[in-house]
């Protein structure tokens, strides 16, 4: 007699690049520069294949993006329930996110959904795409290679501002004026100078 295995009719739920992206320094910065709009928003709706969200403070926006459109932006997905339910759930509705993505003929697409966080990484990703310039790739690939371009600023910076902190000698007792002090004998104190 021969057994065949039996293939499950439920379907697995696909896990949605999107919502599982790792929180490292280097994906934040990379997803940025591909992504057509970046936004930290919180989330209004979310229903099959939509996620609404509340008014979005835009962090960057491309040409051809409105930002009509990226304001109160609803977010397009294949199952969007399935791919981002657990962020959600997770995060409720308070939770602030950071939400990037590309411009397609269906609407706004998410690349990149992660909750808004307090870590080191994520704070120097913020900072850095405050001055990145994606459109050059030597920046990229530095930031891949560990953030070294970010670390040798640093240490310029702070060779800088030891140079230029001025040396004040220390104080020794009071406001006088240089000179020795002689007392007379039988007579007041004198100040020779």
């Amino acid at each position: 007699m021969q057994i065949r295995r039996i293939k499950s009719t439920r379907k697995k739920p696909q896990s949605c690049s999107a919502c599982n992206q790792p929180d490292t320094y280097e994906n934040i910065i990379d997803n940025y520069c591909r992504a057509d709009f970046v936004i930290k928003t919180k989330i209004r709706k979310l229903q099959k294949s939509k996620l609404a969200c509340k008014r979005a403070r835009i962090l960057k926006i491309r040409e051809g993006v409105s930002r009509k459109e990226v304001r109160r932006p609803t977010l397009q997905h294949a199952n969007m329930t399935s791919c981002c339910g657990e962020l959600a759930r997770h995060a409720g509705k308070k939770a602030r996110l950071l939400i990037m993505g590309n411009r397609d003929v269906e609407g706004l697409t998410p690349t990149f959904i992660m909750e808004w966080q307090n870590t080191v990484a994520f704070k120097g990703a913020l900072k850095a795409m405050k001055r990145i310039d994606c459109s050059n790739p030597q920046i990229i690939s530095e930031t891949v290679d560990g953030g070294k371009a970010d670390e040798n600023e640093r240490r310029r910076r702070a060779g800088r501002s030891k140079k230029n902190k001025k040396k004040h000698p220390k104080k020794r007792g009071g406001h006088h004026p240089s000179g020795t002090l002689a007392v007379v004998s039988g007579g007041s104190p004198t100040f020779h100078t």
